[in-house]
């Protein structure tokens, strides 16, 4: 919802979703990591758990956010929270979970998520400072 009112604030009578995106990506509009994080902010206030997954999935296929790790340890603990009212799981279980289910949207994108989080003391760490996306 953030970025298409940002998107209407730049773009009148939009004919599509497509024409929104490419002025968006004309514009420079959708590459900062602190307009997406905005997104992300917004998403979260509606705690619906699925749609947060599901946009950061989009967000890492079509926006290539600078600091992914960031934008993960920053909306990770609402990511998750649906799984770990469901099964009372571990936290790793909770993870497992959390990363299956962005990879699902991933793979509905054609692209899976590969080498991407680690689990060590309960803290979530990556091996390199982003997560990696292969498409």
């Amino acid at each position: 919802m953030y970025y298409e009112r940002l998107l209407l604030n730049h773009v009148r009578g939009p004919t599509s979703f497509e024409n929104l995106l490419t002025v968006a990506k004309e514009s420079r509009l959708l590459e900062s990591d602190n307009i997406i994080s905005k997104c992300l902010r917004e998403v979260v206030t509606f705690k619906i758990r699925t749609a947060l997954r599901s946009l950061f999935a989009t967000i890492l296929v079509h926006y290539n956010p600078t600091n992914v790790r960031c934008l993960w340890d920053t909306y990770y603990n609402d990511m998750f929270g649906d799984f770990q009212r469901r099964h009372s799981s571990t936290t790793e279980e909770q993870l497992q979970c959390t990363l299956k289910s962005i990879n699902c949207y991933l793979e509905s994108m054609d692209t899976m998520l590969t080498n991407m989080i680690s689990l060590k003391s309960n803290n979530i760490y990556s091996k390199q400072n982003h997560m990696n996306v292969e498409k």
